[in-house]
C-alpha cells in the first residue's frame, strides 16, 4: 500500500527521465529504479513521521490526522525510531544501487536525503 501512493509517482518521474535520456544499460535501468522504488518508500516514511512530529500550520492538515483516521502507517507498525531508521535505511539502499551502477550524482543524493530530512 505504501509503495503505492508517492512512491508511484516518484519511481513513475525515474522512469520518464529514463525513457527521454540517453538509452541506459539495462543494468542500470534496474538500478534507477531500485532507487525510485526506495526513495517513494522512503518518502513516505517520512510523511507518516512528519503526521505525527510536525505542526497543524505547517503540515496544512491537523497533526496526528492519520492516527485520527486509523491509518496504516509505518510508525504504528514498527513504531517512530524504527521508522526514521528504516527511511535512513531505504537512503543508504537506493544510493548504493546507484553507486554500483555508476550512477553517483549529487543531485540525485541530495535529492535522497532531502526525502527523509524534509520537515516541511
Amino acid at each position: 500500500m505504501h509503495q503505492k501512493k508517492t512512491g508511484a509517482l516518484i519511481t513513475a518521474s525515474v522512469y520518464l527521465g529514463i525513457l527521454a535520456g540517453d538509452s541506459p544499460n539495462p543494468s542500470q535501468v534496474e538500478a534507477l529504479l531500485i532507487f525510485a522504488h526506495k526513495l517513494g518508500l522512503a518518502f513516505q516514511i517520512q510523511d507518516d513521521i512528519l503526521d505525527i512530529e510536525g505542526s497543524t500550520e505547517i503540515l496544512g492538515k491537523i497533526q496526528g490526522s492519520d492516527q485520527i483516521h486509523n491509518k496504516l502507517t509505518y510508525p504504528k507498525l514498527l513504531g517512530l525510531e524504527a521508522s526514521k531508521k528504516r527511511a535512513e535505511e531505504l537512503c543508504e539502499e537506493g544510493l548504493g544501487c546507484l553507486s554500483k551502477a555508476r550512477l553517483q550524482s549529487e543531485l540525485l543524493e541530495n535529492l535522497a536525503k532531502f526525502a527523509i530530512t524534509r520537515c516541511y
